[in-house]
């Protein structure tokens, strides 16, 4: 991986910002009669909602974003077809490093407390998916992970600690935001990164 270390371009959380300003001028979903907090506030912006779509965008669009500004490749993400049989399984992020032959594979995760059978469930499709890359690069070295991103570093997590060390006793790799960055050879200290989702936050309302 080239040393060379630098910081994120700007226009790259400009651009990403100005999606996340559209998006909040689109959000229509609310709380609907049948719920507690319809019943105690009556209708509002459904919280839950917004969280589950904003997880697609920062989990998978801002990194897929990062990674296409970087030195390395993005690959085709997303529904694919698996070589050896007739399923189809959701590849969040692969990346390839062309100068020291190596595939980046993580599955993307904002939160990694995991229910009891959500957990098993992600760390057997890692495990397949790192299997489908080596075949399909016989000639790369695979290296596969979960990138829970909505940590900065591993210090400030406070859930799912358990749930993180059952997956490297798979040897599953939890890479968190800092981590990513490094993959990359990005740089963003960790009050910049803190202070740019809370502005988010504050446009989403």
């Amino acid at each position: 991986m080239n040393s060379t270390i630098k910081l994120i371009p700007q226009e790259i959380l400009s651009n990403f910002e100005q999606k996340i300003i559209k998006f909040s001028q689109s959000i229509t979903t609310g709380t609907k009669p049948g719920s507690v907090k319809y019943l105690l506030y009556g209708p509002e912006t459904s919280r839950q909602s917004i969280s589950i779509k904003m997880g697609k965008i920062i989990g998978e669009e801002l990194p897929k974003l990062l990674i296409s500004n970087s030195e390395f490749q993005l690959q085709e993400c997303g529904i694919l077809k698996l070589q050896n049989c007739n399923i189809k399984k959701d590849f969040d992020l692969i990346w390839v490093d062309e100068v020291n032959k190596v595939v980046y594979y993580r599955e993307s995760k904002g939160n990694m407390e995991l229910d009891t059978e959500k957990l098993p469930a992600t760390i057997d499709k890692v495990i397949q998916l790192e299997k489908e890359l080596v075949e399909k690069y016989p000639h790369y070295t695979v290296n596969a992970g979960i990138l829970n991103w909505s940590i900065y570093e591993r210090e400030d997590a406070d859930g799912g600690l358990t749930q993180i060390k059952k997956c490297e006793e798979k040897s599953i790799k939890i890479d968190h935001f800092k981590d990513f960055l490094q993959l990359l050879n990005f740089y963003w200290p960790k009050d910049e990164f803190t202070s740019y989702f809370r502005k988010l936050g504050g446009i989403i309302g």
